[in-house]
């Protein structure tokens, strides 16, 4: 059994996530594309902190450090 109101209340609970998918799908929120974005940017910070390494490494044997 349920109380009285319940069905109600559920109405307006679906109502709301009805309205919250529509506004979310309108803003073009995209997870995958957020995900895909980030990863790129740790690829990115990889590929960065190699390079700088790398360099640091030549840089050290010009002066005779390694």
């Amino acid at each position: 059994m349920t109380a009285p109101g319940e069905f109600e209340r559920l109405i307006r609970i679906e109502t709301k996530l009805d309205e919250l998918i529509k506004t979310t799908s309108e803003r073009g929120i995209d997870h995958e594309s957020r995900l895909r974005a980030l990863e790129q940017f740790k690829w990115i910070s990889v590929g960065i902190a190699a390079a700088a390494g790398g360099a640091a490494g030549t840089l050290a044997g010009f002066f005779g450090l390694s």
